[in-house]
């Protein structure tokens, strides 16, 4: 058998797929896993333009919130705010999950979408 050449073992590789994740030791203690997917290069360019102002600075929480309603595939957020009572999908994520919780969520999306970094350094090496 051939060995196969580098274009052969790109093409032949797998697309990257949802991951089950914790956000923290109390979600794994219920045993309440949160399903969440890869984002698409324009998904993450609409959070960063959606978290910044006028001033060209950008709010990682909105930038966070944004990146979380994209990719968080079960529950829905849809699911999380008819559930919770909240007018808004932020409201329902902020309601449901803590801040550290929010940031693990976010690490996590970022990761499964090859960026092993904070949204901020992410956009920074998108601007090279």
């Amino acid at each position: 058998m051939a060995k196969k050449t580098k274009l052969e073992l790109l093409l032949g590789m797998k697309p990257v797929g949802n991951r089950d994740i914790y956000p923290s030791q109390r979600f794994k203690d219920a045993g309440a896993a949160i399903t969440i997917r890869p984002i698409t290069d324009e998904e993450f360019k609409a959070a960063q333009n959606l978290a910044t102002d006028t001033s060209g600075e950008m709010d990682e929480t909105v930038a966070s919130l944004a990146l979380i309603e994209k990719a968080l595939v079960e529950p829905t957020v849809d699911e999380l705010r008819e559930a919770t009572g909240a007018l808004t999908n932020d409201a329902a994520l902020r309601n449901q999950f803590l801040l550290g919780e929010r940031a693990k969520i976010s690490s996590e999306i970022l990761s499964l979408s090859g960026l092993d970094m904070s949204f901020n350094a992410a956009v920074d090496e998108a601007k090279k």
